[in-house]
């Protein structure tokens, strides 16, 4: 499949309207609260005028219209900051989209790749660059929450069931050519400031409820404080001489807060955080909401979203908007001196805690899942040439990738090429020169598999493959820590594939780059041949690299191999330039002592 648009394009477009309309708020944002800061300084003129002048409608007018008119600008502004965050997000989220277009690795988000995630136990994790910087982790890696980096690892070195992989492959394609749902949910999930917010979660269960075992004190600030400073304060306003007791209580209120300051203090930071989470949560089930979906994985996300959200988030930004408020020290100070609200507000607090609890878990993994097929669905968007690969379970057969290309490169660096097995018992044989190209079309096969198992779009026009137990030597080293050499490594590598081919019950590919090139010529031919031929018999099918043509030719697998080659060529003054471009047969050149002497070696005495 083929794209009709440019990507690149798109994306300059919404990030220059986007920008425009960030910059747009920012200037009305700026208005609002200097009209905020005038509303709050009204206030304060009426209740210093009712305070030192006994008897003030005056006061008390400026006062209670001071309060109404900077609530009110409060909760506007908190709208504001809302629109400002998500519209500097979308700036952010399209940008990073440009830079991954141009694979520009520096400017992508680097975020912390979590251990379970790390492709331990995965055996071509290194070999396929599928972590670490500039991989295929780092180029899918959208997913902001703790689950959603899991779940993303986890899905790229784990083999799916074919039912699940064509679950996931309808989900993708059904999110392709949604860009602002994607673009969307991402610029929400930015916001998530606990990413791994189970553990905040369970922090906070362990801390328990504040009012459990302090049922008294409730009871107490509601009928004396509440109630009496109410009072006061009424009978204060209506000129009455006992009204002036709410100092009295102004007094109290100063001792009880600054004896539960601590407390308040850490339960109220620890909340913020997570009741924010859950508002961004709020935010992206009414994304999901907002739209029909068909894919059976899409439905479930939706459902388990409205199961534990669409009851249980009403008031939520009503209470984040007090939540926020309490952090200005102009408005805590008064509000906890005259009504004590910090207590008010963990009570609304704790009533939430109760009815989110039971429901965060199971919403925490939907969001990452969720995160993770957006993030499929945007490579694929992305791709000049992609495809969602045919997997074959049964008998007969084959391999073919059509028009396929690394996706580490970018679009313009990137040459693309066809390959071809049409049965088990065969093997792709690739020859050609140093730096031609052979490695990288290995890695990128290898990461087509990867990807096509899944369940994400490839980097091809068609790909066709079994389900398979991936098996590759490509980027060996030897281990000092373990005292095995360059060969040894490589020996482990290849009785993997010995063993595989032996106990699985899935066909076997395997992708060998120069085998056994740590050895000398003559038994790496052996091995290299009775190897190979080996796991052909067993009913392996793979791709085996190498520049050495008399391994290339033996006569001992002539019938199993399917000859291809890369090639170069040389200008009058000496330089080499490849094409990258698989052609069919045997490689007809060599360039080692030519690529020696362009880097300045000399090899005297040497045609």
């Amino acid at each position: 499949m083929s794209q009709r648009y440019n990507p690149k394009s798109v994306y300059q477009e919404r990030l220059f309207s986007f920008r425009q309309r960030f910059q747009h708020l920012e200037g009305v944002a700026s208005r609002l609260s200097r009209w905020r800061l005038f509303s709050f300084c009204i206030f304060l003129a009426g209740v210093g005028v009712d305070l030192f002048i006994f008897f003030s409608w005056i006061g008390t007018i400026l006062g209670v219209g001071g309060l109404i008119l900077f609530l009110f600008l409060v909760f506007r502004h908190q709208r504001l900051r809302e629109r400002l965050y998500f519209f500097r997000s979308m700036v952010e989220v399209n940008q990073e989209a440009i830079y991954r277009l141009e694979r520009d690795w520096s400017k992508l988000p680097s975020r912390l790749f979590p251990p379970s995630s790390q492709g331990e136990g995965c055996l071509y994790a290194e070999d396929l660059n599928l972590y670490g910087y500039g991989s295929i982790y780092h180029l899918l890696n959208l997913p902001v929450s703790y689950d959603g980096q899991r779940i993303l690892g986890e899905w790229i070195s784990q083999r799916a069931s074919l039912e699940e992989i064509q679950l996931r492959q309808r989900a993708v394609e059904e999110l392709m050519p949604c860009l602002d749902f994607r673009q969307s949910i991402y610029a929400h999930a930015k916001r998530i400031s606990s990413k791994d917010l189970g553990k905040v979660l369970g922090i906070w269960e362990r801390v328990g409820d504040f009012y459990s075992g302090l049922r008294w004190v409730w009871f107490f600030v509601v009928i004396l404080s509440g109630v009496g400073m109410g009072v006061c304060l009424l009978a204060d306003i209506l000129g009455l001489l006992w009204g002036r007791l709410w100092l009295i209580f102004l007094l109290f209120h100063f001792g009880i807060s600054s004896y539960f300051s601590q407390d308040f203090q850490k339960r109220f930071q620890m909340f913020s955080r997570v009741m924010g989470d859950f508002a961004t949560f709020v935010c992206i089930w009414r994304e999901v909401v907002g739209l029909e979906w068909r894919s059976d994985l899409l439905k479930g996300v939706r459902r388990d979203f409205e199961l534990a959200l669409e009851r249980r988030s009403g008031g939520i930004n009503l209470l984040l908007l007090f939540l926020e408020a309490r952090n200005a020290a102009i408005v805590q100070l008064p509000f906890q001196l005259l009504f004590l609200w910090d207590f008010y507000l963990l009570f609304w607090v704790e009533v939430y805690r109760r009815r989110l609890f039971p429901f965060y878990r199971e919403v925490l993994q939907q969001l990452g899942r969720l995160e993770v097929l957006v993030a499929f669905a945007s490579f694929g968007w992305d791709e000049p040439k992609r495809c969602f690969p045919s997997l074959i379970s049964s008998p007969p057969y084959r391999f073919l990738a059509r028009g396929i290309g690394h996706p580490l490169l970018a679009r313009e660096r990137r040459v693309d090429n066809d390959i071809s097995l049409d049965s088990l018992g065969k093997f792709l044989l690739i020859t050609g020169s140093n730096m031609s190209g052979k490695s990288t079309l290995l890695r990128a096969l290898g990461v087509g598999v990867v990807l096509a198992q899944a369940g994400a779009p490839v980097a091809a026009e068609e790909f066709v493959a079994p389900l398979v137990e991936l098996v590759t030597s490509i980027q060996v080293r030897d281990d000092l820590r373990e005292g095995l050499s360059y060969f040894m490594s490589e020996v482990y590598r290849i009785k993997t594939a010995v063993e595989l081919v032996e106990s699985s019950e899935e066909v076997v590919f395997f992708l060998f780059d120069e085998i056994f090139q740590g050895t000398n010529s003559e038994e790496r031919r052996i091995a290299a041949v009775e190897i190979v031929r080996y796991l052909l018999r067993k009913g392996a099918m793979g791709i085996l690299t190498t520049h050495d043509l008399t391994l290339a030719k033996s006569g001992l697998w002539r019938d199993a191999a399917v000859p291809y080659y890369f090639t170069e060529s040389v200008s009058e003054d000496g330089q080499i330039f490849f094409d990258y471009i698989l052609r069919e047969g045997f490689s007809p050149s060599r360039n080692a002592l030519r690529l020696i002497r362009m880097v300045g070696i000399p090899l005297e005495g040497v045609e």
